[in-house]
């Protein structure tokens, strides 16, 4: 059950996390990505500080210095940042293709760092999807734009925050975790905005994609930490790949893209693999659930 619940709740992430992106992609021109990152933070803060007060959670604890909330945080900064400069300079598809390596990049922290077993079935899997993003990308043909390098940082350490969920004290609160991650967030904004554009929000704001923005960015940073912290990150890190899945509708629907023969290659691979995880994992729970002969 904790499993399925976790996957559930890693995809839930994906999709909000896709319809986020493309908040930050409509905002190019009126919104400063310093103010985009300003926004992210402030309004996730608000909003998990305030859930965390209403139920009798504590903010301030020691445990927020414990060294995997710490090193959390700093990922969480890097990658967020990475994040938001790689999707106001690259395609969202490109972007969206780039993420689907995470999976491989949690399984191999996991078992290094959690000695979480992951067998070779799932390694190949991953190993097979991160193929089709490859497939997606053709850095054979016409490269990678430069945006994208910036988009496999973010991966990268946004992989390593999902392990640092994993290693943080069981007793913090997922509300209290996710408030302090954006808590740093929010203050890079601040002091990223005032050095930039000088301004935390443009004389007229675009309220309304700063709502999708706030709303989305919120449920999935919520969902995402939940996941990490319901299942095993082996488990969970597999689903990622649905991510590829959003992206390309949102680009398809409201951008206009049309995606290729690459494109359609790439994610057959991608999803093909995901699923196959997804099945190696229940087939091994059932046989783990199986009572003993006597």
């Amino acid at each position: 059950m904790a499993n399925a619940r976790g996957i559930a709740l890693m995809v839930v992430a994906m999709a909000f996390f896709a319809l986020a992106d493309l908040a930050i992609k409509l905002s190019a021109g009126s919104l400063d990505q310093a103010q985009v990152i300003f926004i992210l933070g402030a309004s996730g803060f608000v909003t998990f500080a305030g859930l965390a007060m209403l139920r009798g959670e504590r903010l301030l604890t020691p445990l927020a210095l414990h060294p995997a909330v710490l090193a959390r945080n700093v990922s969480e900064i890097l990658g967020s940042t990475m994040m938001v400069i790689a999707l106001a300079t690259t395609p969202l598809i490109i972007v969206g293709a780039i993420l689907q390596a995470a999976p491989l990049t949690v399984m191999a922290g996991a078992a290094l760092l959690l000695k979480e077993p992951v067998g070779w079935r799932r390694w190949l899997a991953a190993s097979v999807g991160f193929a089709g993003v490859l497939v997606v990308l053709r850095p054979w043909e016409a490269g990678i734009a430069p945006g994208a390098l910036l988009a496999v940082g973010a991966m990268v350490c946004l992989s390593g925050r999902d392990l640092f969920n994993r290693m943080a004290p069981r007793e913090l609160p997922t509300l209290v975790l996710a408030a302090h991650g954006l808590a740093f967030i929010g203050a890079l904004g601040v002091i990223w905005s005032l050095a930039g554009p000088g301004q935390l929000l443009p004389p007229d704001p675009p309220w309304g994609i700063i709502a999708m923005l706030m709303i989305c960015g919120t449920v999935a940073y919520f969902t995402i930490t939940a996941s990490v912290r319901a299942a095993p990150v082996s488990v969970v890190a597999p689903c990622r790949y649905s991510r590829l899945l959003f992206p390309a509708a949102l680009g398809i629907l409201v951008l206009g893209e049309r995606p290729d023969w690459s494109l359609a290659a790439g994610a057959t691979l991608i999803i093909g693999s995901g699923l196959y995880v997804l099945h190696r994992e229940r087939r091994l729970s059932s046989l783990h659930t199986v009572p003993k002969a006597p």
